[in-house]
């Protein structure tokens, strides 16, 4: 059984993360209903590093980022991790925010993001916070 991330679940993504003070301080409530990996980067080894974007607004404002609507909306977490088996991603070029689902088995992180058009299922032993960047997401209409 997954869990996901969305605001009806007791447990977000951010509580796997290991060193994610930062991340609980600005985002106390998790990450939000829908993130997008814009990036996996496989390494030797086993490691992986994940950019993790939400839409989420900070409840704390880091003044170096600017200002939520004006200097940027989206966060983007980098992530460094050791995969624990399988990384499947299946129609790279269609990935978008989507509910993400994570579960605990046996020591090893599963992650599991899908919609209609593309799939992504990550193992890993664990996730260590790195960075966070911000960006503004230009208008869809």
């Amino acid at each position: 059984m997954y869990i996901t991330t969305s605001k009806n679940s007791n447990i977000d993504l951010i509580e796997f993360i290991q060193k994610n003070q930062f991340l609980r301080k600005i985002f106390p409530n998790g990450f939000g209903d829908e993130i997008f990996f814009g990036k996996i980067s496989l390494d030797v080894n086993g490691g992986i590093l994940l950019g993790v974007h939400i839409k989420t607004k900070p409840v704390i404002e880091v003044e170096k980022w600017g200002l939520w609507g004006d200097d940027y909306n989206v966060v983007v977490i980098s992530l460094l991790g050791k995969t624990a088996g399988d990384v499947i991603v299946k129609n790279h070029h269609f990935l978008s925010y989507a509910p993400c689902f994570v579960k605990m088995k046996d020591k090893i992180l599963e992650i599991c993001q899908a919609d209609r058009n593309f799939e992504i299922n990550l193992s890993l032993e664990y996730l260590i916070f790195q960075a966070c960047d911000v960006y503004i997401d230009t208008p869809t209409d």
